[in-house]
């Protein structure tokens, strides 16, 4: 076999973990922001908040300067750091090789799974199939021959 490694990456989790237990905040402008002093910056946005001209890394100083109805949020390690456990724990039932990669990514080695009798995107499909369903958040998977190509993957596709 030869694309053995896995990358499930929770695009955007911060936004989609706050969205997830306040659905009010579905279709609205929403700013993750690391502090509200001028000094922080935006480490989330939505699609709504990219259209009134923001974008991740811009200094919450000159994002609040922009005439815009965005609501920012300041980051809640606590809550993604659940996100992050459960996924981990979800992921633990497709592989027992599991690496996490920052917040919202998660390597996982699948040598020797070939006893599934599935296709390699097919356990790729259910482990996003399990996310989605058990944690309620929509992610990406890159399957690759190694940890670089597998990530790689995730950041091209649209």
């Amino acid at each position: 076999m030869l694309s053995e490694v896995f990358y499930l990456n929770l695009d955007s989790i911060e936004l989609q973990a706050e969205r997830a237990i306040d659905p009010t905040l579905k279709t609205r402008a929403i700013a993750i922001i690391s502090s509200s002093d001028s000094n922080g910056t935006i480490i989330s946005l939505s699609h709504e908040a990219e259209q009134e001209g923001l974008y991740k890394g811009m200094k919450v100083s000159i994002a609040k300067k922009k005439k815009s109805a965005v609501q920012f949020l300041p980051y809640n390690r606590p809550l993604y750091q659940r996100v992050n456990k459960y996924t981990y724990d979800t992921l633990s039932h497709f592989s027992p090789v599991i690496e996490p990669s920052g917040i919202s990514g998660f390597y996982m080695d699948m040598k020797g799974m070939s006893f599934l009798n599935k296709d390699i995107k097919d356990i790729g499909l259910s482990i996003l199939k399990k996310v989605e369903s058990r944690i309620s958040l929509i992610s990406i998977m890159g399957i690759g021959a190694n940890k670089l190509i597998s990530k790689i993957i995730t950041s091209v596709i649209p």
